[in-house]
């Protein structure tokens, strides 16, 4: 990217700033927070004479949801008159893949904008050169690879749970997915729907009820599914064939004994 003095970025002396500083729930660290960014941002605005017009400082993901801030931001620069200077510490704050890459290429292009980056020292114009461009491509790939490592590492943990006993799903009705004191997750009986889910496995085994008596049953009861529906048929056969309440969890087309109280 091109290395700019504070003359050659003020060749326009009208330039102003609109910041964007992002964070991720799974960034809430020190370094990564939004003050920790905004600091860096207005000493660096500070010192190249570019006054803060805007500030966003979305907690959303940069690869999931809609990112409405984020077209937000881009909505609003493209309203300016005067040329303005999009700053970020850095360019895994404002894209972590490719898919806004035209948004922000329009932008450079017809809008007079450009990209700021605070801590990699670095400024993208739609002037600057081809190996500019190269390394702005380089650290979305960069971004876009660590997102990716972070998922291989999620679907490898949970992989990995099952042969610990431990269920990464929402407990089937009867049972409360649940955090413990230490931030960890847990699951327990649910005390209102749990003791109405054993009633309706100890009527079934008498073997005297119809699925509709059973269903009639758990509605004047008061059952009620994880949405808060009421049962149909339909809901009281997934319950009797879950496996779950007698101690087994079916994950990845087998079943593991798990860790949780049985109803």
């Amino acid at each position: 990217m091109t290395k700019l003095n504070n003359e050659s970025i003020n060749m326009n002396q009208n330039l102003k700033a609109v910041v964007f500083a992002r964070v991720s729930t799974r960034e809430q660290k020190e370094g990564y927070s939004i003050s920790g960014q905004l600091h860096r941002i207005e000493e660096y605005c500070g010192s190249k004479n570019i006054p803060i017009i805007a500030t966003y400082t979305p907690a959303e993901s940069s690869t999931k949801g809609a990112r409405k801030t984020f077209f937000k931001m881009l909505n609003f620069v493209k309203k300016q008159k005067a040329p303005i200077a999009i700053v970020c510490d850095k360019v895994d704050r404002l894209q972590r893949s490719f898919k806004e890459y035209h948004f922000i290429m329009d932008l450079l292009d017809n809008h007079k904008t450009q990209l700021h980056f605070v801590t990699e020292h670095e400024v993208v114009t739609k002037d600057s050169d081809n190996s500019a461009f190269m390394v702005y491509h380089m650290n979305i790939m960069i971004a876009e690879g660590y997102v990716r490592c972070l998922s291989d590492n999620v679907k490898r943990g949970m992989r990995e749970m099952p042969e610990k006993g431990e269920y990464f799903h929402t407990a089937p009705v009867g049972y409360l997915n649940q955090r413990t004191s230490r931030h960890q997750t847990t699951i327990n009986i649910d005390p209102i729907m749990g003791p109405i889910v054993k009633k309706l496995f100890h009527e079934y085994a008498t073997g005297i009820y119809s699925l509709a008596d059973l269903t009639r049953m758990a509605d004047e009861n008061g059952f009620r599914t994880i949405r808060g529906n009421k049962a149909h048929k339909q809901t009281i056969i997934n319950m009797l064939k879950n496996p779950f309440y007698y101690g087994y969890m079916r994950c990845y087309g087998k079943l593991y004994p798990h860790n949780y109280e049985k109803l």
